[in-house]
């Protein structure tokens, strides 16, 4: 099984110094999602949308075999 992650750094929410900061919070929100959800199957193919503090789409993470 896999674990991808994958983000778009191409806008306001990550200008200038705050680029860390967003990467840190994107994370986080991954990481209480997937804690919430527990045991994950390995068959089982997993994903969610990124959006960054702005509200937009940013990316995607996802599970696969």
């Amino acid at each position: 099984m896999n674990f991808n992650v994958s983000i778009n750094c191409d806008n306001a929410a990550f200008d200038d110094d705050l680029t860390g900061i967003e990467i840190c919070r994107i994370l986080g929100t991954i990481s209480d999602k997937l804690q919430d959800i527990g045991y994950i199957e390995p068959q089982e193919n997993m994903k969610g949308k990124i959006s960054d503090f702005n509200g937009n789409t940013v990316g995607s993470w996802e599970f696969s075999q």
